[in-house]
């Protein structure tokens, strides 16, 4: 499902799909309406194994996220049935997604949140510009009420993450999240949730930050009530600012120097 090439394509409501194996999202910008988007995000993943999300926008969302990836409903409570029902192999690429509710709890109001269970594998969500999430995060990767809606196996690399209140937030039982080579950065002086965060998170050691830059954040990666152990941390770099140029609303913002550009961050243009 793509725009037609050269054409400009506004969906003003949500997209909600279930079980879409192999399907590819492409080109098209979701906005919120308040006439037809009644549920938590504009747009939904439920399962589906092999499903691409690739140069669209999502902006607007008055629910608690613009993008949400969750499992279906499973036949019955084996793992095979678990598995069947959850997402796997699937990809959120080179996407423009900003403006998360500024309304609601805080810490509750997302860009992103993978909650594909713990039955799910194989997701990567790569070179996003992901902007605007004052009162959450830019991506969540936890479950929710149920901790077993955590993400399995994902990757979370080359994406620039800016004014979350915190830029990744991995909880419950996430494992196999791996960030890396991301410009995590804000420009909000109240914002002290942490560039990386974690939440109620069982196995922090499963889980790591690589290769990343973190700036404007008093504590680049922050820890849950009393985290006993760590997050597998290697080679990141924090800073106290980083210059961006562009805008976020053209979807063209991104790291002024070029020697920073080229190594964290996305790199598409919208």
């Amino acid at each position: 499902m793509q725009s037609y090439p050269n054409e400009h394509v506004q969906v003003n409501g949500y997209l909600s799909l279930a079980g879409a194996d192999y399907w590819t999202v492409k080109g098209i910008n979701f906005g919120y309406s308040s006439a037809n988007t009644t549920g938590q995000s504009i747009v939904y993943f439920m399962g589906g194994t092999g499903w691409s999300f690739k140069n669209n926008q999502v902006s607007g969302t008055r629910g608690v996220s613009n993008i949400m990836v969750i499992g279906q409903k499973a036949a019955d409570a084996s793992a095979a049935a678990q598995s069947a029902a959850a997402p796997h192999d699937y990809a959120i690429t080179s996407n423009c997604i900003r403006n998360a509710s500024a309304t609601g709890t805080a810490g509750m109001m997302h860009n992103i949140y993978l909650m594909p269970t713990i039955y799910s594998s194989g997701g990567t969500i790569e070179n996003n510009l992901i902007g605007n999430a004052p009162l959450g995060a830019n991506i969540k990767a936890a479950g929710s009420t149920d901790r077993s809606s955590s993400p399995r196996q994902v990757v979370i690399r080359k994406n620039t993450l800016v004014d979350g209140a915190s830029g990744i937030i991995i909880g419950q039982l996430a494992e196999g999240i791996e960030t890396q080579s991301n410009l995590i950065a804000t420009t909000k002086v109240s914002a002290n949730d942490g560039g990386v965060r974690t939440w109620d998170l069982a196995s922090p050691a499963r889980n790591s930050v690589k290769d990343t830059m973190l700036a404007g954040y008093s504590i680049p990666i922050k820890y849950g009530w009393g985290q006993a152990s760590s997050l597998y941390e290697r080679r990141n770099v924090s800073t106290a600012s980083v210059s961006l140029s562009g805008s976020l609303e053209t979807c063209t913002l991104r790291a002024s120097d070029s020697a920073v550009a080229s190594v964290y961050g996305h790199s598409f243009a919208q």
